[in-house]
């Protein structure tokens, strides 16, 4: 009887927060398409900053210069065709739905019990636990938009963590 030891070892080396990465996903296209979006709502900002990390309770994004937090998903959406087809496309823009988006501005109240059962509100020292793990920690995107000195569109560089530490 063959043993399966070797193969689980390497399951749980990986661990449950194992995460590729944005700029390794296969759809990073869709990825930056939805963060160049984003930027145009600000159009004094030249350069925004959207630090991306995998947690144990999901993938995050901070988008510094829109006060932004949200939990998404990033793993890749793999197309199926037929009568209830959704394209990959479709499915980042829901994932990237501002609707779901924790602003940072309004949404963040002082303690716990100040969310009253909210499904809006959230703490602000959860808030800022997963701001600061996220600027450590996380994989940050920067998106420059095109100016006079960059006319050929958006310029978007990714940096990996420089922390070095795992989550």
């Amino acid at each position: 009887m063959k043993s399966n030891v070797p193969i689980l070892v390497v399951l749980l080396a990986l661990g449950p927060t194992a995460f590729a990465g944005v700029d390794n996903n296969p759809q990073k296209e869709y990825i930056f398409e939805h963060l160049k979006r984003l930027t145009l709502q600000r159009p004094k900002d030249e350069v925004s900053h959207f630090f991306v990390l995998k947690r144990k309770d999901g993938e995050w994004i901070y988008w510094r210069e829109g006060r932004l937090l949200w939990r998404t998903e990033l793993e890749p959406f793999c197309e199926t065709k037929g009568k209830t087809e959704i394209t990959a496309k479709a499915v980042w823009e829901l994932r990237f739905s501002l609707h779901k988006a924790i602003q940072l501005d309004t949404d963040v109240v002082p303690t716990a019990k100040d969310v009253h059962g909210s499904s809006v509100l959230v703490p602000k020292d959860y808030a800022a636990n997963i701001i600061y793990e996220c600027v450590l920690d996380g994989e940050i995107v920067e998106v420059r938009k095109p100016s006079e000195l960059l006319p050929l569109g958006f310029q978007i560089t990714v940096q990996k963590p420089s922390s070095g530490i795992a989550r």
